[in-house]
């Protein structure tokens, strides 16, 4: 009998090569699926802080601008006295018309604008565009020249400050903003 000799790999050694390879290319998975991940989170992160800047920002403006009325025809409130803790309506003349236009005639800027907290949508919208996502809270202050609160409906002219405080989720986190705005002196 002829002894042959064998070139080439078993199906043991194959079956070994084929298990480490399996072993290699789910752990590379892994560390392209985490990093992934974490990119992800970065993302929606940096999105929720873009939005909350822009909040700030476009809040402040808004907020500095209520009462705006330089006809001084009629004394013109600057902020709606149906606002509640979860709802700021900011007002102000700026077609120089005498009063608030609601909606203003095309091609102006709005006169009236509403921020509205939808608890149930977890969203703050201004003037029904999504202004804010990812809500949990939403809370409105007026603040006298003691920094105490002041209703809007009982003592407008005494109102020196607003407050506005939100937290929004972000992942598994949750950040909070507070914007405290002077108003400018009303005309």
């Amino acid at each position: 009998m002829k002894s042959a000799k064998s070139s080439g790999f078993t199906l043991t050694e194959v079956m070994v090569a084929l298990l480490i390879s399996c072993l290699v290319a789910i752990g590379i998975y892994q560390i392209i699926r985490g990093q992934v991940q974490s990119t992800s989170g970065q993302n929606e992160a940096s999105q929720v802080l873009r939005s909350s800047q822009r909040a700030r920002f476009k809040l402040s403006t808004d907020i500095a601008q209520a009462g705006f009325n330089p006809v001084r025809a009629t004394t013109l409130p600057a902020f709606d006295s149906s606002s509640n803790d979860s709802t700021l309506i900011v007002q102000g003349d700026f077609n120089t018309s005498g009063n608030f236009e609601d909606p203003p005639p095309a091609g102006d800027a709005p006169e009236v604008i509403r921020y509205i907290y939808d608890a149930a949508g977890k969203r703050v919208t201004r003037n029904s565009e999504v202004f804010l996502i990812d809500v949990d809270e939403f809370t409105v202050s007026y603040l006298n020249a003691s920094n105490t609160e002041a209703s809007p409906a009982t003592a407008e002219s005494s109102i020196r400050k607003v407050r506005v405080r939100w937290a929004q989720s972000i992942g598994d986190k949750r950040e909070t903003y507070e914007l405290t705005t002077s108003l400018k002196n009303r005309n």
